[in-house]
């Protein structure tokens, strides 16, 4: 009983394949002979042959057991979650203001796993591209990718579709400074074409809204690791409707 082959991604057993915090693992065996084969630290009981595709979002040891009767063999793999991925930028074709009903494409260059998450409910995106059909409304969208266990936050991209009187988030700027248990938030935004509706802003940790005006700044500070999240909403009726939630600041150090 031997195992001919035992392989991440195209890397054999025996050594050590970098891979990207949630990136998508093609495992692939064959051991012919043997009653079943156990693949750890899952402990899958799989057959002789065959392959499987697994996240990972932290390092781990692959190992292949092959048995037969009372023998065993085995194999493993290192799989290293190292980071090191880099976005390189995010683009949004066509931007401004468009017809309801267009479709909008994000392209983004991922150096290399080729997926990340953006956010309003889209998810896990996968490849270089996603399209998304848009309607008489204004949309701010954020992308980002894992970096081991960390996240990397890129700017907002932003696109519209209707009138050039339909409701608009022209600014929003939330920058978070810190001085050791310090932090300072910052805040400025512009909504306009939203007919004296409120513009209802909100924070983490602050009873009920921050500010419910169409323009405006505020600042504060808090002490602890949490980072306040941010939420901006109106309702201008037939103009569209604003309802971004958990938007984080950029941080400067």
């Amino acid at each position: 009983m031997e195992i001919q082959s035992f392989k991440i991604n195209g890397t054999e057993a025996g050594g050590t394949y970098e891979a990207a915090a949630g990136e998508l693992l093609k495992l692939q065996w064959d051991c012919p002979n043997c009653d079943f084969c156990l693949i750890y630290p899952y402990n899958w009981k799989v057959g002789g042959k065959g392959e499987l595709e697994v996240y990972i979002y932290e390092t781990m040891t692959l190992i292949l057991r092959a048995v037969k009767d009372r023998d065993s063999v085995q194999k493993e793999i290192v799989a290293n979650v190292s980071g090191g991925e880099e976005l390189n930028g995010v683009l949004v074709s066509p931007s401004g203001i468009v017809s309801p009903g267009t479709t909008s494409e994000f392209t983004f260059d991922l150096t290399k796993t080729g997926f990340g998450y953006m956010d309003h409910g889209i998810g896990r995106i996968e490849g270089s591209k996603y399209c998304k059909v848009l309607r008489n409304q204004y949309g701010v969208y954020r992308y980002h990718i894992l970096t081991g266990s960390q996240e990397i936050q890129e700017k907002e991209k932003s696109v519209k579709a209707g009138t050039r009187d339909v409701l608009e988030l022209q600014r929003l700027k939330y920058v978070m400074m810190q001085n050791g248990n310090e932090s300072q938030y910052e805040l400025s935004w512009r909504v306009v074409n939203n007919d004296g509706n409120d513009v209802i802003i909100e924070a983490s940790d602050h009873q009920g809204a921050f500010d419910k005006s169409a323009t405006g700044h505020a600042s504060f500070t808090r002490t602890g690791e949490e980072i306040v999240r941010l939420s901006i909403r109106c309702n201008a009726g037939d103009k569209g409707q604003i309802d971004f939630a958990d938007i984080y600041p950029f941080e400067v150090k």
